[in-house]
């Protein structure tokens, strides 16, 4: 990755923008970081008397350990997902997630199995566990590499485009698993929260409907457009477009100085969402913000966070012409974007008017209350 790469930049080379797009792709991610952000409390407990101690500290590590997921290639490591400290010591901790618990052969990736060294076998690792956890079940499994190594065999997964993978047959794999009645909980908020992530994306996919018409013909037929952004819808649409092709305005700092000014107290949902939508588009395409565009950004956060806080106090009630699934669905798009930035921003500008977003959709109150408006 370049340094004057945005992070849209770098995933748009290996992926086709027009199926799959830069939001949709971080959703993906957020998924595995919803579970891995929900256990913690629980991992914390379950260590604790596994140990016999009293309180151990767990922290996400690896590349994605300040973010949701991987911004750019200068993140990415190969080191476990979580770090756990017990009795001053550190212990390192691979996490993988199972949806089911029918599958005939459960898969690890080599290389966090083991190393190969040159024309040797291949050698577990031994600085490291891996908590394996299946939903179905509310059940649990601390395994070993050696333990993996043993019992499972290298061999090719399709489903992971044929690359190989430690294969343990279910009947030795689940026979390793305990079930745990507080895990139960955890995974009830787990599966609450991808509710809502799934229905976030309906706001997207809705704009996607309503633009389809002007960006197919940018993309097919490589025509230019010109919107004037004047106003916040059409700073939006403008923002929108150019996301579809890939592309950037030329003056990133102006574009996020004048789509903090147009933040309005008054905004219905709607028009929240698109103004998110815009700053999170230009904020992902900055390779670094001079101090004023940093402090309008911050800004305009900080009335954003009121807002969220205000909108959840009026019931979501922003326009009467806004029916109530749809003021859900604009409020968790918003909710949604706007905790991205900010933790980015705390990340890579040591922002100190905000306290970290610990788990996703932490501002959201009530999750029960939001899933029934978005059924």
């Amino acid at each position: 990755m370049s340094p004057n790469q945005s992070p849209r930049e770098v995933y748009a080379q290996s992926s086709d923008i027009r199926s799959r797009s830069y939001l949709e792709y971080r959703g993906d991610m957020k998924k595995k970081a919803i579970a891995e952000l929900e256990i913690l409390e629980w991992f914390e407990g379950m260590l604790g008397e596994r140990h016999g101690v009293g309180k151990v500290k767990v922290e996400k590590s690896g590349g994605d350990r300040h973010l949701w997921f991987t911004r750019s290639a200068r993140t990415i490591s190969g080191e476990p997902d979580f770090t756990a400290w017990i009795d001053g010591r550190a212990h390192k901790f691979e996490f993988q997630y199972s949806e089911r618990d029918d599958l005939p052969f459960f898969d690890f990736k080599v290389s966090k199995v083991g190393e190969k060294p040159p024309r040797r076998p291949r050698v577990p690792h031994e600085d490291r566990e891996f908590l394996y956890i299946i939903k179905p079940i509310a059940g649990f499994a601390i395994l070993s590499p050696r333990w993996i190594m043993k019992n499972g065999e290298e061999r090719s997964v399709a489903a992971w485009g044929s690359r190989p993978a430690f294969r343990v047959p279910a009947e030795k794999f689940m026979s390793e698993f305990r079930r745990d009645g507080k895990l139960e909980e955890t995974l009830r908020v787990i599966e609450k929260k991808n509710q809502l992530l799934e229905a976030q994306g309906r706001f997207l996919e809705d704009e996607s409907v309503a633009l389809s018409g002007e960006l197919q013909k940018i993309v097919d037929e490589e025509k230019s457009f010109t919107i004037i952004p004047g106003t916040l819808d059409g700073f939006y649409r403008a923002c929108f477009m150019m996301s579809g092709i890939g592309k950037y305005p030329e003056n990133h700092s102006m574009w996020i100085v004048y789509g903090a000014s147009l933040y309005s107290d008054d905004m219905d949902s709607r028009e929240f969402a698109k103004l998110v939508y815009a700053l999170d588009f230009l904020f992902g395409g900055t390779a670094a913000l001079e101090r004023n565009v940093l402090d309008a950004l911050i800004s305009v956060m900080q009335k954003c966070s009121r807002r969220i806080e205000r909108m959840q106090e009026q019931n979501l009630q922003t326009c009467p012409d806004i029916s109530p699934r749809k003021e859900a669905v604009n409020f968790l798009f918003a909710v949604n974007l706007y905790e991205d930035i900010l933790q980015e921003m705390i990340h890579l500008y040591d922002v100190k008017q905000f306290a970290s977003i610990r788990k996703i959709f932490q501002s959201v109150k009530d999750l029960d209350a939001l899933r029934e408006k978005t059924g």
